[in-house]
């Protein structure tokens, strides 16, 4: 059986920790727990699991806090979580199941990591990622924010999953401040920086900032094709009128479709008071596949244009294909507020006729 160390890097994390911690301990065979700030009560409930616990002194550099915590690891592979991260009971099994069947020949493991779950416990957002890699005392992660792994040698795809745990959203001003950190020490952006600025710049409201690094990752020509499809949704949001559709439209020179994108220039038709449109753009966003190798947001060929179809044939009229739509999104979406609120309304209408 293969020996793992489970390795991380927290600051303050006491509301999150110990589910984490809890659900991974008695799998793994050791855990390394690097502190990258001064929180008492985080500690206190790393000491319960692990003696290995390191101070690193933060330099806004997440790779450089990954990789010296990577230097602490002793056994054959390295497991690494965020504490936000946890198992289910079945990836718990998976994972011990893993540890019997890694063959000398492997050196990474991917598996899905399911970002975001809806309250009936089902993934809606999801994509796979490097998880444990083989323990060869080399430095494996690159970039100081939104940091990934470099891989090396043969990579394995497994059942076991992890999922992520927090209801609200990462320190984005942050990450940003990072960013500006490696421009002001001249660090040369590659495209991925770019792309990620971009991103950031949006999520905090700087929007022809966001625009102008957008532009700048799509115009250099390399990147990730599925970063140069989602810049062009982010470019959608931020221009107006038929700037906005163009950005949307401007991804399909990378691909095929992509469901978000669909839903997206739906609501540009909808809004714009053209529902029989919209209505092409929403059953195109049910149709199309997802990217096989990119970020899964289940919602957009799901429950997204379902709800949004039930608005365009309330709108053309159609008051039996609207009520349709709207069972079929409550399928997707037991829980749904809008579902419920449609179905009181349909109700009324009944009532009148």
């Amino acid at each position: 059986m293969s020996t793992v160390s489970l390795c991380m890097i927290v600051k303050d994390e006491e509301e999150l920790l110990d589910k984490c911690l809890s659900s991974a301990a008695d799998i793994v065979d050791e855990i390394v727990i690097v502190t990258t700030g001064n929180f008492p009560k985080t500690r206190e409930i790393a000491e319960k699991y692990t003696d290995k616990i390191y101070g690193f002194e933060w330099i806004h550099d997440f790779s450089a806090a990954r990789n010296f915590s990577f230097s602490h690891a002793a056994k054959e592979w390295i497991l690494w979580l965020d504490a936000d991260d946890y198992l289910r009971e079945i990836d718990r099994e998976n994972l011990r199941k893993l540890k019997t069947e890694l063959s000398d020949d492997a050196d990474v493991v991917n598996c899905r990591y399911n970002y975001s779950i809806d309250g009936a416990g089902k993934p809606t957002f999801f994509f796979d990622i490097p998880r444990l890699v083989k323990n060869d005392g080399r430095p494996r992660w690159c970039d100081p924010i939104h940091e990934f792994m470099e891989l090396r040698g043969k990579g394995i795809k497994s059942d076991f999953e992890v999922c992520h745990g927090r209801v609200h959203t990462g320190n984005i001003e942050r990450n940003v401040r990072i960013f500006e950190h490696m421009l002001l020490t001249g660090k040369e952006f590659s495209a991925r920086n770019m792309y990620y600025y971009g991103r950031e710049l949006l999520s905090v409201g700087r929007k022809e900032e966001s625009a102008e690094w957008l532009e700048k990752f799509l115009d250099r020509g390399d990147g990730w094709v599925e970063d140069k499809i989602a810049a062009c949704s982010m470019l959608g949001e931020i221009y107006t009128g038929d700037e906005s559709l163009k950005a949307l439209f401007r991804s399909f020179i990378y691909d095929a479709l992509r469901p978000k994108i669909c839903c997206a220039i739906g609501e540009k038709f909808l809004d714009s008071g053209n529902a029989g449109t919209a209505v092409f753009w929403y059953e195109m966003a049910m149709t199309v596949s997802p990217a096989k190798n990119g970020f899964i947001e289940i919602d957009y060929s799901e429950y997204i244009p379902a709800i949004q179809l039930c608005v365009c044939h309330w709108r053309l009229g159609d008051m039996v294909k609207s009520e349709e739509y709207n069972e079929m999104a409550a399928k997707f979406n037991p829980n749904s507020d809008a579902v419920a609120t449609n179905r009181k309304l349909f109700a009324e209408q009944k009532q009148k006729l």
